[in-house]
């Protein structure tokens, strides 16, 4: 091991910083020789034992090389295929967190969608996709045109019309129609008696001793 020489605590994450971002765009095991020459320079006693406690890397002690522990592993459309089918929910996977250290996320995920193997979502702003589910053919049933036709053709109601027509149908609507809401107010002619002021300052101190308390 070569011995450590005075690198600074800034030294040391700078190296730190581009060994892992040279791991993340490698996508594959480097050993140490490997890590020391992208750097030119050997990897210190200190360094190492800073990557090997790194929660980004992981690090094999039996072949001494190190890797780019992604959020998902996931590097092959298969792999993604797999995780999808079996996510206990729904929620797909945003697209973003597969492109970390997965390099052809975008160029797999674009192949899936054109076989029908996933469902994909985009920014309305520049059509960037964003989340990727799997694309499962057993909820996919075929929809006769008539029964379509027949469904665009039912045109809803304003929203503002809904809470009268749903009164009307003897329904009733889960929020309040503002038309209807009666304002209620206090009985007319009752004066509210001022409230008695509390906290004030006294400013006739020099009287204390002589005025009477009435209260």
């Amino acid at each position: 091991q070569p011995a450590d020489t005075s690198l600074s605590q800034s030294e040391l994450m700078t190296q730190v910083h581009y060994i892992v971002q040279y791991l993340k765009d490698k996508e594959t095991p480097q050993t140490s020789q490997q890590l020391a020459s992208y750097l030119s320079k050997p990897l210190t006693n200190t360094l190492k034992t800073i990557l090997r406690s790194n929660p980004r890397l992981i690090y094999d002690q039996r072949t001494d090389t190190f890797e780019y522990r992604p959020v998902h592993n996931i590097r092959t459309k298969h792999a993604l295929l797999t995780y999808l089918k079996n996510q206990p929910t729904a929620e797909g996977l945003q697209i973003r967190e597969l492109k970390e250290g997965w390099s052809a996320a975008m160029d797999s995920i674009t192949a899936l969608e054109a076989d029908n193997e996933v469902l994909v979502t985009r920014t309305k702003k520049d059509n960037q996709p964003r989340r990727v589910w799997y694309n499962d053919k057993e909820l996919n049933l075929d929809v006769e045109k008539d029964f379509k036709d027949i469904w665009e053709s039912i045109k809803l109601p304003h929203e503002s019309e809904l809470p009268s027509l749903l009164d009307k149908a003897g329904l009733k609507p889960t929020s309040v129609d503002p038309a209807t809401v009666k304002k209620t107010g206090g009985t007319k002619g009752e004066r509210k008696r001022p409230k008695a002021r509390r906290g004030g300052r006294v400013t006739n101190t020099h009287l204390a001793g002589i005025l009477k308390d009435y209260s």
